[in-house]
């Protein structure tokens, strides 16, 4: 297998060079993250970049690596991380009132008087 990486702010011949591959991520992830649907609403062919890279090589150019550039051994490159999902705030649960018992006498709320005989209190008088 074929390990290529592509790194940001790259030129345009750059890019060609690993076109085929990048179009086929681009194209597998539309539909499936809104993010590349924004960035990319239709044209994942990248032909700008692979005309430039078939540009460089018709011209005897080539890419080469910065020698300044520290070198990796395959498979040092960290895995890409994993953002954290933002956590949702926890509602408060709602505060319950309960009546209290009485405490000692006279606390209890007033009786009523008892119902007379026509339903009314008092008698109905």
């Amino acid at each position: 297998t074929r390990v290529t990486t592509l790194r940001r702010a790259c030129d345009p011949a750059e890019v060609g060079e690993v076109a085929e591959v990048l179009a086929a991520v681009v194209r597998a992830a539309l539909g499936h993250d809104p993010r590349f649907d924004l960035l990319f609403p239709g044209d994942t062919t990248f032909a700008g970049p692979r005309e430039a890279y078939r540009d460089l090589l018709a011209r005897g150019g080539r890419l080469k690596a910065n020698p300044d550039a520290r070198r990796q051994t395959p498979g040092e490159e960290p895995a890409p991380q994993l953002e954290p999902e933002p956590q949702a705030p926890t509602p408060a649960p709602p505060a319950v009132l309960r009546p209290s018992a009485p405490s000692g006498p006279g606390s209890a709320p007033p009786s009523r008087p008892p119902l007379g005989p026509s339903g009314s209190p008092g008698g109905g008088r």
